[in-house]
């Protein structure tokens, strides 16, 4: 996505009225927006540009979800202004001035910040489920029962993920029961971040972390949910966190390594039904990701 800059600069006075001295325009950090570094006369902000039919209620869920985790002490950076401009929403928020989590020397401190910092986002109440969000509404726009219905439905002996060999005939009834426990329990729904890692926070000089990119947050099970990019479940090249890293992550959220133990049987099958239905969603709409996706879902048999 080309941006001329006339367009960054009418953005930006929109919200902020300051001459701009320099744009630069970041590379790799952002996989759907286009993003920059716009240094004012006496301050830096940072521009989100989407062009996505639905960028602007993305980003206005992220102000909630930012606005709400503020409140329950989470550090994030200032919000100035959201809107869209011809064809592109926008973001603008204050820069933070600092180096990424996975710059740090001692990460495993930031891990236990982490946690402490999912703790509290776990504990906004929401309503609703799933990752749209109704901003008029202020509610999550999906069902947890609709979702977990199709995925049960969906296996069955024309399962398109039996063609890609993600799974066999013989273990269908075995996956089906994991799905069937997961519809039984009753989990408490909150806010996840849902992209909690050591490359979305950033750490200030004088050792304040913050946390960034709330792009996919969503209304889900706490703390299961947290735990599914955490585990590595959406994405093949992103690092997961050493066994260290994990303990100093539970210890910052107050989980024990037995309640862990306990809880990761409902983890393991809740990261095979996250992975079975990034899969599908793929195949259906995405063919490009369909191998990455494949590999996932294989590794949570």
């Amino acid at each position: 996505m080309f941006m001329k800059k006339e367009i960054i600069e009418t953005i930006i006075s929109k919200t902020v009225k300051q001459k701009i001295k320099n744009i630069r325009s970041i590379v790799g950090k952002g996989d759907v927006n286009k993003i920059f570094v716009v240094e004012l006369e006496n301050r830096k902000v940072l521009l989100r540009i989407n062009s996505k039919w639905d960028g602007l209620m993305e980003f206005k869920k992220e102000v909630w979800c930012i606005e709400k985790s503020k409140k329950k002490g989470v550090p994030c950076s200032n919000i100035l202004g959201v809107g869209m401009y011809k064809d592109y929403s926008y973001m603008i928020y204050d820069f933070i001035q600092g180096r990424s989590g996975g710059e740090i020397k001692n990460k495993k401190e930031v891990w236990v910040t982490i946690g402490r910092y999912a703790k509290l986002i776990n504990s906004v109440k929401v309503k609703g489920y799933g990752l749209r969000f109704s901003p008029e509404d202020n509610r999550f726009t999906e069902s947890w029962s609709r979702h977990i219905r199709y995925n049960i439905e969906s296996l069955n002996e024309e399962d398109k993920l039996l063609d890609l060999k993600i799974y066999d005939k013989d273990q269908l009834i075995m996956i089906k029961k994991y799905f069937f426990d997961l519809k039984k329990n009753k989990f408490k729904i909150g806010l996840i971040h849902n992209d909690l890692s050591l490359r979305n926070v950033v750490v200030n000089d004088v050792g304040d972390v913050f946390l960034i990119d709330w792009g996919c947050a969503e209304a889900n099970f706490v703390p299961l949910g947290e735990f599914v990019e955490i585990l590595g479940a959406g994405h093949m090249d992103l690092k997961i966190p050493t066994s260290e890293e994990i303990d100093c992550f539970l210890k910052g959220y107050g989980i024990s390594k037995k309640e862990f133990e306990i809880l990761k049987k409902d983890i393991s099958k809740f990261l095979l039904l996250v992975s079975f239905d990034k899969l599908r969603w793929a195949i259906d709409k995405s063919l490009g990701d369909v191998k990455e996706m494949s590999k996932i879902a294989r590794k949570r048999l």
